[in-house]
This record gives structure tokens, C-alpha cells and sequence, in this order.
């Protein structure tokens, strides 16, 4: 198999992947009215990331032959994708979310050390 042939095989278009990518746009272009357009470009971009390291061939080539491609999709995901899924939220949007006791709790809990909070100590 060649590289080119690759390229324009291994598009594995899962269901589950394009209905998710759709699904974080759309609650985005609900929850985060009024849009500005640099929010609205980054969680787009991290979107299209996420969208792009599960549907290209990186997927297949890491579910297949390369465990080093495998790494770089988890790299893609953690830090691309998710610095720009957080650059594109709006601060009144991150206000509201944060002012909600459950997701206030979390917050509390994910943001501290990880050593001090199963010491019980954080």
C-alpha cells in the first residue's frame, strides 16, 4: 500500500465521531450567544482537530501500524484540541457554567493536586 493510496483510503468516517463533532458545535452556537469571532475560530479549530485526528488516516495508521502514530492522535487531542476547545469558550459563558453547584463542586475537586486530593489533604 502506498502513501497516497492511504491517504485516500483510510478515512474511517464513524457515525459516532461526526454526530459528537456536530454535537459539541451545535451546543456551542447555542450556549455561547453572543459569538465573537475569535471564541467562535478556536473552538472550531479544536473541533476540526479532534474531528481530524479520529476520522484521518493518523486513526488508522495508529490503530494498525504505528504505535508512535497512535501517541501523536493522543497528542492532537490533549494538546491542541483542548487548549483550543478552552480558548473558545466565552468568559459570561464560563461564569454561568461555574456559578452551578455540581460543575463548582468538580471544579473544586479536578483542579487540585492529585497527590494532595487522594491524601485527602487538598
Amino acid at each position: 500500500m502506498t502513501t497516497l493510496h492511504l491517504f485516500e483510503s483510510a478515512w474511517s468516517w464513524y457515525p459516532s465521531v461526526i454526530a459528537g463533532c456536530l454535537l459539541l458545535l451545535i451546543v456551542y452556537l447555542i450556549a455561547a450567544r453572543p459569538l465573537s469571532p475569535s471564541h467562535a475560530a478556536s473552538y472550531s479549530a479544536g473541533v476540526l482537530v479532534i474531528f481530524l485526528a479520529l476520522v484521518s488516516p493518523i486513526d488508522a495508521l495508529g490503530d494498525d501500524y504505528l504505535f508512535s502514530v497512535h501517541m501523536i492522535q493522543h497528542l492532537l487531542l490533549v494538546l491542541v484540541a483542548a487548549p483550543l476547545l478552552l480558548l473558545g469558550i466565552p468568559r459570561p459563558l464560563a461564569r454561568r457554567l461555574l456559578e452551578q453547584p455540581q460543575i463548582a463542586w468538580l471544579e473544586r475537586k479536578l483542579s487540585r493536586p492529585i497527590a494532595a486530593w487522594l491524601l485527602g489533604i487538598g
